[in-house]
């Protein structure tokens, strides 16, 4: 039984010990910062790698969620943290969906159906992850704005 290429697990490797470490009580801005950073990258590194391994099929949802994972974060930490402390992982997740959207298409993996009446599905990626920023801005000005 094969499971694909090693490097297709990267994302699970990198969030591996993430999860592991369900009860880590720490935080410390630093620590939620790194913590939606890895998240970030993981889930970005487990979406290419599918990309790459399974060509013709769009993964509709990465985008979408690539950009709100550090807003998620950030809140379920219970921090006192302020949106512009969020700000910056918020910025990663939406240029690594953009730029892995990018990527996929320089590779010819972005081949499969679009859920747009118009596009292909390079177009789908990047609208979904532009509107997806702004929602996890948004989100995360809601949810940190107050706090403090």
């Amino acid at each position: 039984m094969t499971f694909g290429p090693p490097w297709l697990l990267l994302g699970a490797t990198i969030g591996a010990p993430l999860a592991a470490n369900t009860t880590n009580t720490e935080t410390s801005v630093t620590a939620i910062h790194s913590r939606a950073v890895r998240y970030t990258i993981g889930f970005t590194a487990l979406w290419l790698g599918l990309a790459v391994w399974r060509d013709g099929l769009t993964y509709h949802l990465a985008p979408i969620l690539i950009p709100l994972i550090p807003a998620f974060v950030f809140r379920g930490a219970g921090t006192d943290a302020r949106l512009p402390s969020a700000a910056i992982p918020i910025a990663l997740g939406g240029s690594m969906a953009f730029g892995g959207s990018l990527a996929l298409s320089a590779l010819d993996r972005m081949n499969g159906p679009s859920l747009l009446p118009f596009g292909d599905a390079l177009v789908e990626s990047l609208i979904f992850a532009a509107v997806a920023f702004l929602a996890a801005l948004i989100v995360g000005r809601h949810w940190l704005g107050g706090r403090g």
